[in-house]
């Protein structure tokens, strides 16, 4: 499975309304989604906002840039 990365805060309806803040990995835990409702986070046309964006492996596992200058 790709890798994904929040980018903009949402709480996921599919995955008992988790929290999802920017930089979090997507998905949460061992859950995985449908390539619909990845593809709906990547370009979503009710809210006019990409969620996630695609990352490489190694840039998903790193701290957001908020946490990295606490």
């Amino acid at each position: 499975m790709k890798e994904y990365v929040v980018v903009e805060p949402f709480q996921d309806k599919e995955q008992k309304h988790h929290n999802y803040r920017v930089g979090d990995k997507y998905p949460y835990g061992n859950w995985e989604p449908t390539q619909e409702r990845v593809n709906e986070l990547l370009d979503n046309k009710e809210h006019k906002k990409t969620f996630i964006k695609e990352v490489e492996r190694d840039e998903s596992k790193k701290k957001p840039k908020q946490q990295e200058d606490k």
